[in-house]
């Protein structure tokens, strides 16, 4: 094997790699299949190519003499999810490659140490069952990595077979990667191999076949990672060659070995099963019936057999990445069917996407009765709505939420939604709880308010911090402040000194404010106890609904509704009222001893031995609720607790997804803002063991609570609003611009005999092109828009009803 480096940047495959002209899109030969394995002994006597990871030879000893020809996996995919870095330098990896070359031979080419660019290599988490550590990069440094490293090895051995690879998720990043090489000096058409990375899990979607077909067109001769057999039906004829293991889980999901084979129970580890699951797959690639099957079409493109003049890579026209563009294909022929396709999740800023299958079975006998594929759908995917509660991600998912929250927060004052409407005569309180200080922090405070909306307030307010005596801190920092400061002004919530300010104590009790608030609702049900044992009366209770706001400085406070309630023997979820001798005013007693004298104590930590106490702070507002709205209505604490549950950390300035050590040094410095000393004092105190909270949360400024909780017995829940909402969705009639044939469903749900099992993947979050989204967002706002006008009209006319009754 030969490898020119320089400016060629040529390398020569193993004779009969397929290899296309450049140009020409489609390959005229089926392409080069390599069977993954995890046992490198078959390379002495395998009958077909191998393709095998570098993480099952670098520890070998002694390697086998290659009968076949084989590619060589670096195992970034593996790298990447353990540990979101690689543990090898390239200098190790040229090594090893050495080693293979001179010791097993036959070797075609070996992939570089690129980085894949899936979300959950990229963020972390568990997919799949697999947990994954996450790089906390982008998917623009992931792909700068890739070229890097590239380039890299090709200067370290020049001799070897490496292979560029282009990483990316969307067709732009691909194209992006693209970019990156050609600046580089790189001409991927002239290469014989070009692999195409993260594609494995969503290798059967129309989306990648649109990127591969994409790609193919510009020249390049690929290598489809991890590309099974439904992606080789729909794209295999843009491929020079490809690779999957998918034989050894097919035959462990199979749970019994090939006739003929024992010695073990299944054949997830047989090279007889390998090679026969092999054999089905290559034949259905030569087979006429089979090859071409063209991918989904992006635009129109002329036909392979047609004459195609090349182009330099950076002047070749990128299909369908602009708005405008994709809109005008979208909204063609077919743009209807997309858009109730799609009109689930119209209006979501990042749908989840999902393909696979969907089952129709007879609840009666048990029986599949027909199976659609999300191939045969618009895009290939399903589109679900993210579901995000955070108005700043998602506006759309989470006015859905604020809406859900206010019918929860109001059907537990004034009934409805299953709650019966005696509770409206129940007391009732609105309480706020806040932090107490950690130190002297720029506030606005106005002493008397004459504005009508304090949410837009501009009432003049009262100095910051005025002080005759000019008080500076140990640290040489004054410790006034005589602005008067406005809503905005960026000054708010920050400390007078930062190294002052007790950040640990803040972090952890934004961790502990849960227990808190446990320990407080327990201290208030049982002084209402104790005060109906006095009085003779029965027992009663305190069911609650409660919301979590960050405050401006960081601290986290409760806004929480707290109805008084009595208590059947017989039947305790019922609906009692309390008995008459226990009033609103006992209630908001209560909450203000409770308020006054909950306190509880961290566990020791070794920067506070003691632990640190947590208790409210003086600022504790509580307000009766009723109906005509004398102190404050049942509306307004609705709405009011329903807007919070849609907020999180912006206000404080620092947003986030969930830290780890990859990217800690981001967002979290002992001497940076004072968001950045909170995040690092929760990481830092969050190493000790019973403290580990704190790093889970760092990124909720150690806070890990729900922002909205309720008691059981308080009133309906969002699982029954979401399913009463798909009720009516599915009963509804239709109007007149919607179609009948659109609502032929069964009208109960408990009566079908027909329910529809979903057997789908992750695939990607996002819509796929900038134009989708601005289709799909604009109906959507169109949609809601003409809802709010239809409540308005409905209001003015209840409000003209009224009126003219008041007037007889």
């Amino acid at each position: 094997m030969t490898h020119t480096p320089a400016s060629g940047s040529t390398l020569a495959l193993a004779p009969g790699t397929a290899s296309p002209a450049p140009g020409t899109g489609a390959n005229t030969e089926p392409p080069t299949f390599y069977l993954g394995t995890h046992l490198p002994a078959w390379l002495k006597n395998a009958p077909v190519p191998l393709f095998i990871s570098d993480r099952r030879l670098r520890d070998r000893k002694t390697f086998p003499q290659a009968a076949t020809r084989w590619a060589l996996d670096s195992g970034g995919f593996q790298e990447l999810k353990d540990h979101g870095c690689w543990t090898i330098t390239p200098g190790q990896y040229i090594a090893q490659i050495r080693r293979y070359q001179e010791h097993i031979g036959h070797l075609d080419w070996a992939a570089p140490m690129d980085w894949m660019c899936e979300p959950a290599v990229i963020h972390g988490g568990t997919l799949g069952g697999q947990h994954f550590t996450g790089t906390g990069l982008t998917v623009a440094e992931h792909q700068q990595r890739t070229v890097d490293n590239y380039l890299h090895l090709r200067d370290l051995a020049p001799d070897l077979p490496i292979i560029p690879v282009l990483q990316g998720w969307t067709l732009a990043d691909y194209f992006a990667c693209v970019q990156l090489y050609t600046d580089a000096g790189i001409n991927l058409a002239d290469l014989p191999r070009v692999g195409v990375g993260s594609v494995c899990r969503r290798q059967s979607t129309g989306e990648i076949a649109q990127i591969i077909q994409s790609l193919a067109d510009l020249g390049l001769r690929l290598h489809g990672f991890g590309v099974k057999t439904r992606g080789l039906e729909r794209y295999g004829h843009f491929l020079a060659s490809a690779d999957s293991m998918a034989w050894s889980y097919e035959a462990r999901r199979l749970q019994q070995p090939l006739p003929g084979c024992t010695g073990h129970k299944n054949c997830a580890n047989c090279p007889r099963y390998a090679y026969q699951w092999h054999h089905r797959v290559t034949s259905k690639l030569t087979a006429p019936t089979q090859l071409p099957i063209p991918a989904p079409p992006i635009r129109t493109h002329p036909q392979p057999s047609q004459p195609r003049r090349r182009q330099p890579i950076p002047a070749i026209r990128r299909p369908a990445l602009f708005a405008t563009d994709n809109a005008l294909t979208r909204a063609g022929d077919g743009y209807f069917d997309w858009l109730d396709h799609v009109w689930p999740a119209a209006g979501c800023s990042h749908p989840i996407r999902l393909f696979g299958t969907l089952d129709t079975v007879d609840t009666r006998t048990g029986e599949i009765t027909a199976t659609t594929p999300t191939t045969d759908m618009p895009d290939g995917v399903i589109y679900k709505a993210c579901g995000n509660r955070r108005v700043t991600v998602c506006p759309s998912c989470a006015d859905t939420y604020r809406r859900d929250a206010f019918q929860l927060i109001r059907s537990g004052l004034t009934g409805g939604k299953t709650v019966p409407t005696t509770v409206a005569r129940h007391p009732a309180v609105f309480a706020t709880f806040t932090a107490p200080s950690f130190g002297p922090v720029h506030t606005r405070h106005v002493r008397c308010h004459t504005c009508t909306d304090k949410t837009r307030c501009s009432c003049r307010p009262e100095p910051c911090h005025a002080r005759r005596d000019l008080p500076t801190c140990p640290h040489g920092r004054p410790l006034v402040c005589f602005a008067r400061h406005q809503p905005g002004d960026a000054q708010l919530g920050q400390p007078l000194c930062p190294d002052c300010y007790d950040h640990d104590h803040h972090a952890v009790w934004n961790n502990h404010a849960g227990e808190l608030w446990r320990r407080t609702k327990q201290a208030i049900t049982r002084y209402l106890s104790r005060l109906a044992r006095v009085r003779h009366l029965p027992p009663v209770r305190v069911s609650h609904g409660k919301v979590a706001e960050f405050q401006a400085r960081g601290a986290v406070h409760f806004h929480a509704l707290l109805r008084l309630d009595g208590v059947d023997p017989d039947d305790p979820d019922a609906f009692v009222p309390p008995p008459d001798g226990i009033t609103a005013a006992d209630l908001d007693d209560a909450v203000r001893y409770a308020a006054a004298h909950i306190t509880c104590t961290t566990d020791p930590h070794p920067a506070r031995p003691g632990g640190w106490p947590i208790a409210w702070g003086d600022q504790v507002d509580v307000r009766i609720i009723s109906l005509s709205g004398e102190s404050v209505s049942d509306a307004m604490v609705a709405g009011y607790l329903a807007k919070y549950a849609t907020k999180g950390t912006e206000v404080t300035g620092h947003t986030s997804r969930r830290l780890h050590a990859a990217n800690i040094a981001l967002y979290a410095k002992p001497d940076g803002t004072h968001t950045e000393r909170l995040v690092h004092a929760a990481w830092t105190l969050g190493e000790h063991p019973g403290f580990e909270s704190l790093r889970r949360w760092a990124h909720m400024l150690g806070f890990g609570g729900h922002f909205l909780t309720k008691a059981r017995r308080y009133s309906v829940t969002f699982g029954a609003l979401r399913a009463a909402r798909v009720l009516y969705r599915r009963t509804q009639t239709p109007g007149p611009e919607q179609p009948p044939e659109r609502f032929e469903r069964q009208a109960d749900l408990d009566t079908e005999t027909t329910v529809i099992l979903g057997r789908l993947s992750y695939v990607g979050s996002g819509w796929k092109t900038t134009g989708d989204a601005l289709l799909a967002n604009t109906a959507a706002d169109q949609a809601r828009r003409r809802h709010q006008a239809g409540r308005e009209e409905l209001a003015h006319e209840l409000h003209l009803s009224n009126t003219s009754q008041q007037a007889a």
